[in-house]
């Protein structure tokens, strides 16, 4: 637990080290359109060092919509 100042005030704060890899393949003939929905547990909180990274390039803008991370993906034809 480390504190964090906030202003005049002090917050308790943890730190959480988080990484997950997924694969998502495109079983189709055509190209198709997904998105991720991720969760964070509090829309409120400040999460420092938060990537998202698609075929190893990161996301340089994240979108969030009501405390859900959303990003579209667009899944090119599997060979």
């Amino acid at each position: 637990m480390e504190h964090r100042r906030k202003g005049l005030l002090w917050y308790a704060t943890y730190q959480v080290v988080f990484a997950s890899t997924f694969t998502i393949a495109n079983e189709t003939a055509q190209p198709q359109e997904t998105h991720i929905d991720f969760a964070l547990p509090d829309p409120n909180a400040v999460y420092d060092d938060f990537t998202v990274s698609i075929d190893g390039e990161a996301i340089s803008t994240l979108r969030m919509v009501s405390g859900h991370l959303i990003q579209p993906i667009h899944l090119l034809l599997c060979i």
